[in-house]
């Protein structure tokens, strides 16, 4: 009679980091009709132009609220006041921080680069006179990254897991809402929220470090027709010098010029009957301008009272 081996247990690695068989599975779905119809059904997407912004800064203030939640427990005064708490647990050392910056990439890429300065645009105009055609940037969509960072809890392999289902309406971390004080509580369904990103855009990506060690490079991609998306989950070996970046999330989010017609900005170029010599790209550029300011300017009101700093970078 044969027997055959016992097979071990094997470690499933990318780049050189292990990562769980769950996180590489792809049964990580992304049910985008789902969190279409819930935002429907709410008439968020309907009222409001930004509303995948307002989601991601609200997520970016739940997860904050939750860290420090965390380390006010933790710390020797017991007692739950808001006052106590502000005095001896420095909520400036959880700052929100929100960027925008003038951007560009070829078509149907992913890939993009800020043109905040002079030389970025003069290597921007570099690459579209190149003859190689693998660098040459040949049909060029511009618009605005969004980059907005916390400190908080960072996202575990559980919260993307959950993500994933976000007809569940997850909020991470639930178990330790029974004690938290009412002016502490998250307001946003942290899954829904990050599905109201697909209003805008079919890919965004994201940098999470959590004090348990967890570290991941993530990628949201959209496919369309069917609604259905994936999340591709890279480890990250925070130990390495290179690595060691502060614990929270990044979520960075390019949002199109051709989003422009939604939020009906209208372009002052087109309107100038004294505008002579003006490029496709300076009419690009002056749509991507106006949509970061009509960003911040939403965003100043919906920030509303804060416990936290929010620093808006343009």
């Amino acid at each position: 009679e044969m027997v055959l081996p016992e097979r071990e247990n094997l470690d499933l690695m990318l780049k050189g980091q292990a990562i769980s068989a769950e996180l590489v599975k792809t049964e990580f779905r992304i049910q985008q009709p789902k969190a279409f119809n819930l935002l429907q059904g709410s008439n968020i997407y309907k009222t409001e132009k930004f509303v995948f912004l307002r989601e991601v800064f609200q997520n970016a203030v739940d997860a904050t609220k939750l860290e420090y939640w965390k380390e006010w427990k933790g710390s020797r005064w017991k007692k739950n006041d808001k006052t106590k708490c502000e005095q001896f647990l420095d909520p400036h050392a959880y700052p929100i921080e929100v960027e925008f910056h003038l951007g560009v990439k070829e078509k149907y890429k992913r890939s993009y680069f800020n043109l905040d300065s002079i030389d970025a645009w003069k290597e921007y105009q570099k690459k579209r006179e190149e003859k190689n055609t693998e660098t040459r940037i040949e049909n060029p969509e511009f618009g605005v990254m969004v980059k907005v960072t916390d400190y908080g809890t960072g996202i575990t392999q559980k919260d993307i897991r959950e993500i994933a289902n976000v007809g569940s309406r997850y909020n991470p971390d639930s178990s330790i809402y029974a004690d938290m004080q009412e002016w502490l509580k998250p307001t946003a369904e942290f899954g829904l929220g990050l599905q109201s990103i697909f209003l805008i855009t079919d890919y965004y990506k994201a940098y999470t470090h959590v004090r348990n060690g967890e570290c991941y490079n993530i990628e949201f991609n959209g496919t369309g027709e069917k609604g259905d998306g994936s999340i591709n989950v890279e480890p990250i070996d925070s130990t390495l010098e290179t690595n060691q970046r502060a614990f929270g999330t990044s979520f960075e989010i390019f949002v199109s010029n051709k989003y422009k017609d939604q939020i009906s900005i209208e372009n002052q170029f087109n309107e100038d009957p004294f505008a002579q010599n003006i490029s496709d790209d300076d009419v690009q550029m002056n749509c991507a301008r106006e949509m970061i300011i009509r960003m911040v300017q939403y965003l100043d009101d919906i920030i509303g009272e804060k416990l936290f700093p929010v620093k808006i970078r343009v």
